[in-house]
């Protein structure tokens, strides 16, 4: 019955009755099931968060291990699509753990997925290759995508990493400086300059004889200048980084793709 449903595209109506299913029955597969179509009932509604929550509610330890691993790479499928990387890291590492590290062509996908998301591109290429390794296929068509998987992830193909807290460190000793390295150099200038107009206008007003209004004007533009300068250094970091690594990471998961779905 939930399955017809699913099958219809009626995914509010077939997660009810995976609902029911699982609370009629005691059958540790049959109820992982119901779980399992209910989570994939929200994936396809887009409610991701709610995908979440129906498998992590489901506890690990009373499974066995084959219920296990399909517990725990859904879990991690459902953490991924939510934009949760490092929940989907730290519950892939705890599915190879109970693997005694054996990795499938199902684990090595997953494995690339998240390994782009982090900018881990010699994690990405090794486990393209392992994924590659399991696949039965001719020669020449393994030769073949072989030959992209090291062209693409060659260092000189690879987008520039910045990494945020290098970017705040450049921005602690030289305002600006960690804007502009992070991508932006335009407004790193601009942030440098305003810094410095900030400390000129303390200057002159101490110079002035206004010692307490130079003092004031220039210690609190100043103070506000460079503690906002370094959070918005780190989330020009990181924003540059996701605009740079868009269209490579792009690439990287086609080519998983298309390797995972050949016979």
């Amino acid at each position: 019955m939930p399955d017809s449903l699913f099958g219809a595209g009626l995914y509010r109506e077939a997660a009810i009755e995976y609902e029911r299913v699982y609370y009629l029955t005691e059958d540790p597969r049959i109820r992982l099931e119901a779980r399992i179509g209910r989570s994939n009932c929200h994936r396809r509604l887009g409610e991701y968060h709610e995908a979440v929550h129906d498998l992590d509610e489901v506890p690990v330890m009373q499974l066995n291990d084959s219920l296990r691993h399909i517990l725990l790479l859904e879990r991690v499928a459902n953490h991924y699509l939510a934009g949760d990387f490092d929940h989907a890291r730290s519950l892939l590492q705890q599915l190879l753990f109970y693997d005694a590290g054996k990795k499938g062509k199902d684990v090595l996908l997953t494995e690339i997925l998240l390994a782009l998301e982090s900018y881990d591109y010699d994690l990405a290429r090794e486990s393209s290759i392992a994924l590659l390794q399991q696949k039965e296929m001719q020669p020449p068509e393994r030769d073949s995508l072989l030959r992209i998987i090291s062209s693409l992830y060659e260092i000189k193909h690879r987008p520039r990493i910045v990494k945020p807290e290098r970017a705040v460190m450049l921005s602690r000793f030289i305002p600006g400086s960690g804007q502009a390295v992070a991508g932006y150099p335009a407004e790193g200038a601009a942030n440098f300059f305003l810094h410095a107009l900030a400390l000129g206008a303390g200057a002159y007003g101490i110079l002035q004889a206004y010692y307490f209004t130079g003092y004031i004007v220039g210690a609190g533009m100043l103070q506000k200048l460079y503690f906002g300068g370094l959070k918005r250094t780190a989330f020009l970091a990181g924003q540059g980084n996701a605009g740079r690594t868009a269209a490579f990471n792009r690439k990287a998961r086609a080519l998983a793709m298309d390797i995972y779905k050949r016979e």
